[in-house]
């Protein structure tokens, strides 16, 4: 690479840049003018890869941020290392493009998707990104789930009260022995009743243990499980006493602030009423509802 100082109008973006099949877009991007001030007030620090184009011109390969950032900043020209070869000008911006803080999930598994057309090999692909193999596989699940759960990521990536769903969720529920469709009906899940990705695992492991059950009766068979734990010890030195169920729902002060863990508070009562409804069914041969109304008898 060779360091020169190219003058702007010598420069332009590439309109295949991996951060353009995201949802990234430049005048949206509230922080370039905070970017621009900085630039013009103490320079460009760190200089821009390009690649020559001939007759003088130059493409910009990384740092089209801080290129932008120049130009409303009006510098002349900015300090930029030409590559030689545009082979390796590729593998350099998709590698510092999958380290961009602004990167939505998506626009990251097709970096990853392109590098191992590239290289085939996770090994080598992990070695361009400077991260693990492991991250290399959970990167690309993305791709392999419908829009619907991708655009909900890319939702949460760019704001967290539109979407409860992470890339965590998807790595934790598209494992070995989950199927597809079970995928999909876990993320369901997750959105609907903005599972944590503990919560995520917690079901996925309760599915693999036992393959007959649905991901809506794994989910239900999990909280009844944590209802039987909140008893605490006094559940347990009363076990053997006598055969009576005992239902113990611990209720906070207030609602709280947290939509997670008022969703979580929604479902315990939601597993509470089940239980108490199979309860009364059994006891008086009714439904919880007929016997709300005093239908019972």
């Amino acid at each position: 690479m060779e360091l020169k100082y190219l003058k702007l109008s010598q420069l332009s973006c590439d309109e295949n840049q991996i951060r353009r099949q995201g949802l990234w877009q430049a005048e949206e991007d509230e922080e370039l003018e905070s970017l621009a001030y900085s630039i013009k007030e103490v320079g460009l620090v760190n200089p821009l890869v390009v690649k020559a184009l001939g007759e003088d011109r130059y493409q910009v390969v990384a740092g089209e941020r801080r290129f932008l950032a120049a130009q409303r900043a009006e510098l002349e020209s900015i300090p930029c290392f030409v590559l030689d070869k545009s082979e390796e000008a590729l593998d350099y911006q998709l590698a510092e493009n999958f380290h961009r803080k602004d990167l939505d999930p998506l626009a990251k598994a097709h970096v990853v998707q392109l590098l191992k057309k590239r290289h085939i090999e996770d090994q080598k692909v992990a070695k361009l990104l400077g991260v693990s193999p492991a991250t290399i596989t959970q990167w690309t699940k993305i791709l392999e789930v419908p829009a619907k759960y991708q655009q909900a990521i890319v939702d949460n990536f760019n704001d967290k009260n539109k979407s409860p769903l992470t890339i965590g969720h998807l790595a934790v529920a598209a494992v070995k022995g989950i199927s597809k469709d079970q995928v999909n009906e876990i993320l369901d899940l997750v959105m609907d009743h903005q599972l944590s990705r503990d919560k995520t695992e917690q079901l996925v492991k309760l599915l693999k243990r036992d393959p007959s059950l649905t991901p809506q009766e794994a989910l239900r068979k999990l909280l009844s499980m944590e209802l039987d734990a909140v008893g605490g010890e006094d559940g347990k030195k009363n076990q053997g006493e006598d055969s009576r169920k005992r239902f113990v729902l611990v209720v906070p002060p207030e609602l709280p602030s947290d939509p997670e863990k008022q969703e979580e508070l929604r479902l315990k009562f939601w597993e509470h009423l089940n239980r108490l409804d199979d309860e009364i069914q059994r006891l008086f041969n009714t439904s919880l509802d007929n016997f709300m109304r005093g239908d019972q008898m």
